[in-house]
């Protein structure tokens, strides 16, 4: 399903997107300094990147909240951005979206995130608390949109019997800064669906540098959007334009 794509990258948004500045003057090894911001929150965090053989490994710190060596996940580049991903810390996520998909009564959602919150803070150490704090208070702030049934419905709805009906020509674009809807992931699964349903005319492209307006970005931040001039990519507008001018010529 896509939207089980979907669904994880707004946890690495709040997680892992950064706007970052380097402090090594070449390569991707040394201290990366950035923010975290979400929620009208904003996070010092320091990383510490190493090359071990081939691949990458790092730690942060976050000195707001007094946690420091935590694990990173996976280092991975993305246009002029590095992204850092803490997979330990979404977890709970899985569950509270089964909890969303399976119930409907209001009262026993926000009583079973709850409790699924308060389970796996019970898992961690002191420093790992400290650290999962921001996003805990976020949980639950959230919790009245969890309850009500559109969100329902936008996690659980499955978008590929539907694209495998489609047999119109298609477009499909995504900037590669997205950090709301992954190109990489969705891209794909749309490609798949319409190839599966015999779909003749399927065009499918990612723009490097892009973040979810289609605008050049740094990051691909939520808080970048209003910071950029740009209202869309001159290269996108272009695409859109060849793509439409090339069917309706025919």
């Amino acid at each position: 399903m896509l939207k089980n794509v979907i669904i994880p990258i707004l946890i690495t948004l709040l997680l892992a997107t950064l706007a970052l500045g380097q402090a090594a003057s070449s390569g991707i090894e040394g201290n990366w300094i950035g923010a975290l911001e979400f929620s009208g929150t904003k996070l010092r965090l320091a990383f510490k990147v190493v090359k071990v053989g081939d691949s990458l490994q790092a730690k942060f710190d976050s000195p707001d909240q007094g946690a420091t060596d935590l694990d990173v996940d996976t280092v991975t580049f993305q246009g002029q951005s590095v992204k850092f991903e803490a997979k330990s810390l979404d977890s709970p996520m899985k569950k509270i979206h089964a909890i969303i998909k399976n119930e409907s009564d209001r009262k026993r959602i926000e009583q079973l995130v709850n409790e699924e919150v308060t389970r796996f803070v019970g898992t961690m150490n002191e420093t790992q608390r400290k650290a999962f704090r921001p996003l805990e208070a976020n949980i639950k702030g959230v919790i009245p949109m969890y309850q009500m049934p559109w969100f329902r419905y936008f996690i659980t709805f499955d978008p590929t019997p539907v694209l495998m009906k489609v047999k119109v020509p298609v477009l499909a674009l995504n900037g590669e800064l997205d950090v709301q809807v992954s190109s990489k992931e969705n891209l794909a699964l749309i490609a798949a669906a319409l190839k599966a349903g015999k779909n003749k005319d399927v065009t499918i492209r990612s723009f490097p540098n892009l973040n979810h307006l289609f605008q050049t970005s740094k990051t691909g931040s939520l808080s970048e959007y209003a910071q950029i001039e740009e209202t869309m990519s001159p290269e996108v507008l272009k695409t859109i334009s060849d793509w439409v001018l090339a069917r309706t010529r025919k």
